[in-house]
């Protein structure tokens, strides 16, 4: 039976790239800022240059430079001391040691079964989100070890028919094997019936990118979101502590 997905509060705290409002995205130095912030779990891009190595990036691209042409070596040449990407590796071993739990995306297709068994070496299934937009991606991962939590991200449809609808994304998610739905905060916001399809068929889903003050007040208080990607994760924390404060059983004071 898989493990659960650790769950340290009802709703957590994803740093989006880590904390990259304060260090380059994407970076060592981001990531131990989302520590230092209080986010229960990081999040990092995935991909693999030319000669093998994964890496933690967003882009595809440097400059005019595929990164799928480029040496590990090239690639730290061509960015500032400051923002040069790490290596899956190294990522893994600061959860490992820290405890912090992962969201990993992976960016592309072609080496699930080297992020796999990358990922056996370091971390407990328990702690690691396996996330894509391809859903042919979360497809391959959950044939070659279900056992792994896995989550379909989305976007919001880009038709307007009042039909488009819930089902189709739905349908999406079982196709693949996702676990998880990781929905684009517009879905959460107008597609009421969508989040309510999601509740019946008890779907745990996260929603990205949450910035606003007024919007993580509202998702970190809503025990069906089951955790909130952000780049503002410091804030994320405050506004969490505050909500669960009020919550708290309040004395009955001296009789």
């Amino acid at each position: 039976m898989t493990t659960a997905l650790a769950q340290p509060h009802p709703q957590l705290i994803v740093a989006h790239r880590g904390a990259r409002q304060r260090a380059p995205e994407n970076t060592m130095r981001a990531f131990e800022e989302a520590r230092s912030c209080g986010a229960d779990m990081i999040e990092c891009d995935l991909r693999m240059l030319g000669d093998g190595t994964l890496v933690i990036m967003h882009d595809g691209f440097v400059g005019r430079k595929l990164l799928r042409t480029m040496s590990y070596d090239e690639l730290k040449a061509s960015c500032p001391p400051d923002a040069v990407p790490p290596t899956l590796e190294e990522v893994l071993s600061f959860c490992t040691a820290t405890g912090m739990l992962l969201d990993l995306e992976l960016k592309e297709g072609g080496y699930e079964r080297a992020v796999l068994a990358m990922l056996d070496k370091h971390l407990l299934r328990s702690q690691v989100l396996i996330t894509s937009f391809k859903d042919a991606v979360l497809a391959t991962v959950t044939t070659l070890d279900p056992s792994w939590h896995t989550g379909l991200l989305l976007d919001m449809p880009r038709t307007r028919s009042p039909r488009q609808p819930s089902k189709s994304l739905l349908e999406r998610r079982i196709a693949c094997g996702a676990e998880y739905l990781v929905i684009q905060r517009s879905l959460y916001r107008l597609r009421p019936t969508f989040i309510r399809q999601l509740e019946v068929d008890h779907v745990p889903f996260l929603v990205w990118t949450v910035n606003h003050r007024r919007s993580l007040s509202r998702m970190l208080g809503d025990r069906k979101v089951r955790g909130i990607i952000t780049d503002r994760p410091d804030v994320a924390r405050i506004i969490r502590d505050r909500l669960d404060a009020r919550k708290a059983p309040q004395g009955e004071g001296l009789a």
